[in-house]
């Protein structure tokens, strides 16, 4: 009876010089056919350089594997199964265990010797080298051509068109951003509506009464109106890695910003006057009364957090879902006002020697410090020893050592225990206090008692810092207790 095996392909969807898809599953195919395998199933992959995309198809494929529906893998090369060579070592060893042999046209090796094994060991760990350094190159790369402003990829903003530009340092011809004539004028519109204050619908009616499309010819939505409000490319600045694919506010330390790299649509004020006017957005819903307590005020009778009723009463919150409860409320105006007035005397009252503050947290910083650097140098003794602990189990699993089932076990967890004191050390790092110098303890006492005197949003942040709950008893009386 004919030997079943199963067929795996993969290709990086930004690499030219690869073979594809269907040219490694026509070697496979053929390979399989000389060593008396029949191909019962084939399993595909698209990834990017990085390798960093899911693998629904290898997933799928060792599964089935594991369940006895193939007597062998068939690859075309040994970097199209697996780039990490401790999960590599893991995943084969669990399926030659069940007789599921993972063989390549590329590379013959016979994997049912000890030197066949050995020799694959050498071509897994030669291909994770191979990852690590293109990784690094490409990063290297991609700084490097970002830092002149080049393009990287993606869509160009609404306004802007790629064209090519020779650059006589580089010797070729590279690709950057141009107005897009029509684009552009529209895209400086939208900028300027924004800046003057006007709300994104205000924007896409006007849109809509020119009869300006998206570039799919589709009508404009909030979202892209925001994320133009949010590009700072308008403004001429190339930028690169900003934030992460799901969370663009994410702050990085390897953002790239390029400032006349490109022709502006705005000038920097426009862009600041955006800028300002999306944070006055973002606050806006803490201008009125009824909200700068939010979430401070308490029932002095049940202990029931209170909320504001229409902004205009903060009211005990069990009353209203039970009326065995006692209806307590309070105007929301009058308990800001009090309370802002309460603050205030706290502020005024405290009588702060600022050089003895200083040296008090100056000297915890010290202490903290030498026990964040104790520590992190644990923690560096423990991450090494790990590391040689996993590539100690590596090689004796590529060794054919008759303890691998335990060792690709323990494997599994040195991994996660290393990950978990990486990210342990690095949270330990990010805790670290700066000293502080008395004048600006003074200066930051004083900010606090201009921030009553100042906009809603100051007040909000100043309320959270200081006031640790607002107490409302029947009739009106109230008491502010403050952190320590």
């Amino acid at each position: 009876m004919q030997k079943k095996a199963a067929a795996y392909a993969r290709i990086s969807t930004d690499k030219q010089n690869q073979t594809s898809l269907e040219a490694q599953f026509k070697e496979i195919a053929a390979y399989a056919e000389s060593v008396g395998f029949a191909i019962v199933e084939r399993y595909q992959d698209i990834m990017t350089a990085s390798g960093a995309m899911e693998r629904p198809g290898f997933t799928l494929m060792v599964n089935r594997a594991k369940a006895g529906m193939y007597d062998a893998i068939i690859v075309f090369k040994l970097d199209r199964w697996e780039r990490d060579n401790i999960e590599d070592a893991i995943i084969v060893r669990e399926l030659e265990r069940l007789g599921v042999y993972v063989l390549s046209v590329s590379e013959r090796y016979d994997p049912t010797t000890p030197s066949g094994r050995f020799h694959r060991g050498i071509l897994s760990l030669t291909n994770t080298f191979y990852l690590d350094n293109l990784k690094d190159e490409v990063y290297r790369k991609t700084t490097a051509s970002a830092e002149r402003g080049i393009f990287q990829g993606g869509y160009p903003p609404y306004g802007y068109k790629l064209v090519k530009e020779f650059v006589p340092e580089l010797k070729k011809e590279v690709t950057k951003y141009a107005l897009d004539p029509v684009e552009a004028q529209i895209a400086k519109r939208i900028l300027e509506m924004v800046a003057a204050g006007k709300s994104y619908q205000t924007v896409i009616d006007w849109l809509e009464s020119v009869g300006a499309k998206t570039r799919k010819g589709g009508p404009w939505a909030k979202s892209a109106v925001y994320e133009m409000a949010r590009n700072e490319k308008y403004t001429g600045t190339f930028t690169y890695r900003i934030g992460k694919k799901r969370n663009k506010r994410f702050r990085r330390d390897d953002t790239i910003r390029v400032e006349d790299a490109h022709p502006a649509i705005i000038d920097k004020a426009t862009w600041d006057k955006i800028q300002s006017t999306r944070r006055q957005h973002t606050h806006k819903k803490s201008d009125g009364a009824g909200l700068l307590l939010r979430g401070l005020v308490f029932c002095g009778d049940c202990g029931s957090l209170m909320t504001n009723m229409g902004q205009e009463r903060y009211r005990c919150s069990a009353s209203m879902r039970n009326r065995k409860f006692k209806s307590v409320s309070v105007k929301a105006a009058k308990l800001e006002a009090n309370v802002t007035t309460t603050v205030r005397d706290h502020l005024v009252r405290c009588k702060l020697d600022y050089e003895i503050i200083a040296k008090e947290f100056n000297a915890m910083v010290a202490e903290e410090r030498i026990g964040l650097q104790t520590r992190a140098q644990e923690l560096d003794v423990r991450i090494a020893a790990i590391k040689t602990k996993m590539q100690n189990a590596v090689r004796a699993i590529l060794e054919g050592s008759p303890l691998a089932k335990m060792l690709e076990e323990e494997s599994k967890g040195l991994a996660k225990e290393l990950k978990m004191l990486e990210v342990e050390r690095e949270r330990e790092m990010e805790g670290e206090k700066e000293e502080i110098e008395p004048e600006r303890l003074r200066e930051m006492f004083e900010q606090q008692l201009r921030a009553l005197d100042g906009d809603a949003k100051a007040r909000w942040d100043l309320y959270r810092t200081l006031i640790k709950r607002v107490v409302v008893f029947p009739g009106g009386m109230f008491q502010v207790e403050f952190y320590d």
